[in-house]
């Protein structure tokens, strides 16, 4: 499916669907890995994503967000500044004060 709206995603739901979507803006390119996209666009895109928060419980995003804390280095200037290129800061920063840890700061 190119780029389904979550009504449409549900309507044709199939077991080995592939959804396309647009690469995150500012995603870079180079020789060795035609593009990459950092965990903290990742981790934005997965709680701000119309489509995406329908598809990834509450209780995923938990499991999701703590070990990516647990287990990473965040970029926390990073993952504000991408939520607010998407028009979603609002929105990411209540997430982001639910799954942080509470020694990392903005």
């Amino acid at each position: 499916m190119l780029k389904p709206s979550p009504d449409h995603y549900y309507k044709y739901l199939v077991e080995d669907q592939i959804v396309i979507q647009r690469l995150p803006s500012e995603s870079p390119k180079n020789d060795t890995a035609a593009w990459q996209s950092r965990l903290e666009k990742i981790l934005v895109d997965i709680s701000v994503d119309k489509l995406l928060t329908q598809i990834v419980s509450p209780g995923e995003l938990d499991m999701i967000f703590g070990e990516a804390f647990e287990h990473y280095y965040l970029d926390v200037k990073t993952m504000h500044r991408y939520a607010r290129r998407r028009g979603a800061l609002g929105k990411f920063s209540v997430l982001f004060k639910r799954y942080a840890p509470v020694e990392t700061e903005k």
